[in-house]
């Protein structure tokens, strides 16, 4: 399979991008922004919620079905701009496999397809002189799985606070300050 990205921007378009609490501060480092301006918690619209089936749900007072994301403008992720996503090298892991889905086959067996619905707009699918390398992609992906392992351990604990009401009225700032205490931010 070749494919080569032409950083089109249209899966920043398509997709709610959701990060982790390692991809934020990547991000934070990259742009010099504080994770206040670029972070959002929303609910994935219906038609789509099926794709982020092992994203983990962040619970805002009485909703639990949220998901942390890059904020959005022009209804696509704020960093796109034009047709080029300005944080490419540092963008969120969930981003980096695609097009392409995946499956763990036990152990550190992974299975790549083709995103069905991408063979109708990513202009990278079959682009490129060589076949693509799926060894590095492979790496990205377990390297996904232990930040996503870890991040879904720090949405229980921040879920368990506000179920037992000890944040009567989370915001996206509190989210942020529990997940980055590290980091000064403008309430």
């Amino acid at each position: 399979m070749k494919f080569t990205c032409q950083m089109c921007g249209e899966c920043c378009r398509r997709y709610t991008i959701t990060v982790t609490k390692s991809d934020a501060h990547r991000i934070a480092r990259f742009t010099g922004l504080n994770p206040s301006k670029f972070l959002t918690v929303v609910r994935p619209h219906e038609s789509v919620s099926d794709t982020y089936f092992d994203t983990p749900k962040i619970g805002f007072g009485d909703e639990d079905d949220n998901v942390l994301a890059l904020k959005e403008k022009d209804e696509a992720c704020m960093f796109r701009k034009g047709d080029k996503c300005t944080i490419y090298r540092a963008r969120p892991l969930i981003c980096r496999p695609f097009p392409f889905n995946y499956s763990l086959k036990g152990g550190r067996s992974i299975e790549f397809t083709v995103n069905e619905e991408a063979r109708s707009f990513c202009k990278g699918l079959g682009v490129g002189s060589t076949e693509f390398d799926f060894k590095e992609l492979s790496r990205t992906v377990h390297v996904m799985e232990k930040e996503r392992t870890s991040f879904r351990k720090e949405i229980k604990k921040w879920n368990a606070k506000v179920t037992n009401g000890r944040t009567a009225k989370p915001r996206i700032i509190d989210l942020i300050k529990f997940l980055m205490p590290s980091i000064k931010l403008d309430d």
